[in-house]
């Protein structure tokens, strides 16, 4: 049998045992895209307002459409950041109704998300309340007084597998107290402007290269629980009736539900990582049930766990299209989204690399925190973050809110596309402030696919260099790295540029003269007409839970393996 006629078979294999239809995708025409327009920051110096060049890089990106963007000032917030008690009429005024009105125009059921841009407030009222979750019932709470408080959220789901799932979004559905109600997400954390741009970049790489099945862009999911009634089991946690009713209301409800998220993984194509110790992931001397060191978490996709308050442990090397929910009472204090050293644990995540992450604006006690096992579920069964954040959060009015791409769906069905292709630099950029000294701006290319990477520079007054810097943890497209001791004469750089499926490109030798004028623009691993093809098939694949894979994984290793051949003919 020819290699052609081999790779049909083994493609119409994969086709019949993928065999059911995709998950409904949530539509981008659904999304309303809503940005600051009395700023003037720019952080990345490209003459765009940053809040305004966000929304229209997510739109254009995700095909939004140009009549989904709205321009809302938030003039009344104290230090771009909250609405204090005395200004609820300014939040009323500058953000509420300017949303109605829109919605008005476009249609209140033709949307299902709102989605706030980079540099909008986190907060309102002197508790605390996370803006993002009252907006979620801005129909119901009151334009005149003040009433914003904790309610039962009618589209979150306790207790998943037990009894019938709730299913994917929608208005007819889901009413709150008899107003329409919407799922609210946002593109925002510690890496500024670069880093809301990056949540783009790093979620339209994972709807194409990451997924459960053999090739594709994939790592371990990590569970982290503290054994507050033991040590625990799959069958003894199947069997606790905490589990069964979904009961955050104190700590051990709180950890056996938490644990309960290892039983959706199986199944998956995905490693379960599962610490159950008192102390936590990252902490030396643990193991994770599977025997390996916990001192460490590499190749991170999802992350659910407690109780990190104030403490981001460094240890998460985080994919793109990874979801982080750490339960504790500052996850995303609001005062510290943007603070890249700061103590909420969610920031700190994004700012490491993950691509989404859930939390809290101040304390929500157990019972109003975003609930972890309940987020992986719904990831794991391919539903877009939107939809997995809103199912996973207990309240409206209340704390929780959810930072990254809305539409974002790593484990959805989707065609099997295997990344082969090496990454390249759209621009790198030799600069100097009085503020850092020497930095290198660099820039992965994009142009013909979605691609992040890590990236590492080499320098030194020889070819040989001598000093390296890398970009750490995680898969970013924007990469700003500060070159420290230069020598006096010129410079040599070499450039090692590494994506998430490993592919990896090394520059050829370059030279700046540190005296010279700056910027300087260094030619580095340009795009390639041929940079590479990804190996796709149109056979669906994804979540096995919800899409009935069974079987396939077999078949969509046999059909790698045919790729593989093809290339290498």
């Amino acid at each position: 049998m020819t290699v052609a006629a081999f790779s049909r078979c083994a493609l119409a294999l994969v086709i019949a045992l993928a065999g059911a239809a995709p998950l409904a995708a949530m539509d981008a025409a659904r999304v309303l895209v809503v940005y600051r327009t009395d700023i003037t920051w720019d952080g990345d110096g490209d003459g765009v307002q940053d809040s305004l060049e966000v929304a229209q890089y997510y739109m254009s990106k995700r095909g939004v459409p140009a009549a989904n963007l709205l321009g809302v000032s938030c003039a009344s917030s104290n230090n771009d950041v909250y609405y204090p008690s005395a200004a609820y009429t300014g939040y009323v005024n500058e953000v509420v109704k300017p949303i109605k009105a829109k919605l008005a125009v476009l249609g209140a059921r033709n949307i299902d998300v709102l989605l706030m841009s980079y540099g909008l407030p986190f907060a309102l009222t002197d508790n605390g309340y996370s803006l993002d979750n009252a907006l979620m019932g801005l129909n119901y709470f009151s334009e005149t007084s003040n009433n914003i408080s904790w309610m039962t959220n009618p589209y979150l789901e306790p207790n998943p597998t037990f009894g019938t799932d709730l299913g994917h979004f929608s208005h007819a559905q889901y009413t709150f107290s008899g107003t329409d109600m919407y799922l609210v997400s946002r593109l925002d954390g510690p890496r500024g402007v670069r880093g809301a741009l990056d949540l783009i970049d790093q979620a339209l790489y994972a709807d194409r290269f990451v997924g459960g099945a053999a090739g594709m862009v994939n790592g371990p999911v990590y569970v982290d629980s503290r054994g507050d009634r033991g040590a625990y089991t799959d069958a003894s946690l199947t069997a606790d009736p905490d589990v069964q009713n979904g009961g955050y209301y104190t700590y051990a409800p709180t950890d056996v539900n938490i644990a309960y998220a290892e039983h959706y993984v199986p199944g998956t194509g995905l490693a379960l990582k599962w610490e159950q110790s008192g102390s936590t992931i990252g902490d030396t001397g643990l193991t994770y049930a599977d025997g390996s060191a916990a001192s460490s978490a590499p190749r991170a996709l999802m992350y659910g766990g407690w109780y990190n308050y104030g403490n981001y442990k460094n240890v998460f090397d985080w994919l793109p299209g990874s979801v982080a929910c750490d339960l504790n009472s500052s996850s995303l204090y609001y005062w510290q989204v943007r603070n890249p050293v700061g103590g909420a644990w969610a920031a700190r995540a994004l700012g490491a690399g993950a691509t989404m992450s859930c939390g809290v604006s101040a304390e929500p006690y157990t019972t109003g925190h975003t609930r972890p096992n309940i987020l992986l579920y719904y990831m794991l069964k391919g539903y877009c973050f939107a939809e997995a954040s809103t199912l996973s959060n207990p309240a409206i009015g209340w704390m929780s809110y959810a930072i990254g791409d809305p539409l974002c769906a790593p484990m959805a069905a989707k065609p099997l596309v295997i990344d082969n292709a090496a990454p390249r630099c759209a621009s790198c950029v030799i600069g100097k402030s009085m503020a850092e000294g020497t930095f290198v701006d660099f820039l992965v290319d994009a142009s013909a696919r979605p691609e992040v990477a890590k990236v590492v520079v080499e320098y030194g007054a020889t070819a040989s260099y001598g000093q390296t810097i890398s970009s750490g943890f995680g898969y970013f497209r924007r990469h700003h790295l500060v070159l420290a001791s230069l020598p006096t004469s010129l410079v040599h750089v070499r450039v090692t540029v590494t994506d998430p499926a490993g592919n990896v490109s090394i520059s050829d030798d370059a030279t700046f003269d540190p005296a010279g004028s700056f910027p300087v623009t260094m030619t580095i691993l340009p795009p390639l007409s041929t940079a590479g093809i990804d190996a796709e098939a149109s056979g669906a694949v994804g979540s096995q839970k919800s899409c009935g894979l069974g079987g396939g994984l077999a078949a969509l290793t046999l059909l790698a393996f045919v790729r593989r051949r093809q290339r290498a003919r």
